[in-house]
């Protein structure tokens, strides 16, 4: 995701950039591409977390004549020039803390934004505090809200009736974000619903612990420093060494997550929210009582998005502060 400024109009845009390579089928990923830009164009689509498409630009390889790339451009609201959103994880970084009532209102947010996109029958798989921008107080406009998160980073979404790849990579800091399963160079299961869910999940622990979970060794900024695993993470470099089929080494970074979401969310946000995190966290557990029973899944073994809806939107509407 890149911040774009037009210069006739001075207007602001997200861009987030789809890579066409030939490990995909060029033609389904277009025509899905282009349905999703054209389902995000919807006037009021704001109060779900997501912000309008403005349209996909496509471009062709100066050799191959081939597609290259497909950009999918969303115009940012109301934005003050002087002072631009930020990501989550950006914020997340700085000392200031948000009051616990902005906490749970982004998480609401956020939740809706996944809810949508899964309604639309797409799969997002890139959900991480780098691909949720964040927008500061514009008091001047309201039509931005206080704090208001849209959920960015759509470059690897895939339509749900489609099997993805099982091609992963070894970036720590993306498979954090990452259900057990799918994490590493080899991915062990095709990308699902469930797995944004838990992705979801660990955004949501950090944004209740207020706590980045990645965090940079310099001065020399987000693009160019080396990351570190955060201290309140509780895990180092080592424990993300991936080796093929070490389903228990992967397993070990979803327990840790799950146990800081017992130990210390409670404390912090309450036992409802904490309850939001576990549930997330545990989608895809055999005993999951949430998730896990065969009532809770389609024919392809898809999670119903009404469940969705249900219990984790639902769970988060019931906290009041």
């Amino acid at each position: 995701m890149v911040l774009i400024r037009r210069k006739a109009s001075e207007k602001l845009y997200a861009v987030d950039t789809i890579t066409c390579d030939s490990s995909y089928d060029l033609s389904r990923l277009r025509t899905d591409t282009e349905s999703l830009a054209k389902r995000l164009k919807m006037e009021g689509i704001e109060p779900f977390g997501l912000l309008s498409c403005k349209g996909v630009v496509k471009r062709k390889g100066s050799e191959t004549k081939m597609l290259a790339s497909m950009s999918l451009a969303f115009q940012l609201p109301g934005t003050d020039l002087r002072r631009p959103p930020m990501s989550l994880r950006s914020l997340l970084l700085q000392e200031r803390r948000l009051s616990l009532t902005r906490v749970v209102e982004i998480a609401k947010q956020l939740t809706r934004a996944v809810s949508f996109i899964h309604t639309l029958d797409f799969v997002h798989k890139n959900i991480r505090p780098e691909t949720i921008l964040i927008f500061p107080d514009y008091a001047s406009d309201t039509s931005c809200e206080l704090f208001s998160a849209y959920l960015l980073g759509f470059d690897s979404f895939r339509n749900v009736n489609f099997h993805t790849l099982k091609v992963g990579d070894d970036a720590w800091e993306r498979n954090l974000y990452r259900h057990p399963t799918r994490q590493g160079i080899q991915a062990q299961e095709a990308y699902i619903m469930q797995h944004d869910v838990y992705s979801l999940g660990v955004c949501l622990l950090e944004l209740g612990l207020w706590d980045s979970f990645v965090e940079y060794n310099s001065d020399a900024g987000e693009a160019r420093s080396k990351k570190v695993p955060g201290m309140g993470l509780g895990l180092s470099l080592t424990d993300f060494k991936f080796q093929p089929d070490n389903i228990e080494q992967t397993q070990k970074i979803k327990n840790q997550l799950v146990s800081l979401a017992e130990a210390r969310l409670p404390a912090q946000t309450g036992d409802k929210y904490a309850s939001v995190v576990i549930t997330c966290l545990t989608c895809l557990d055999e005993h999951s009582d949430d998730f896990g029973g065969d009532d809770m899944q389609d024919e392809d073994g898809i999670l119903v998005g009404v469940r969705f809806i249900e219990k984790v939107l639902m769970k988060l509407g019931e906290i009041s502060l």
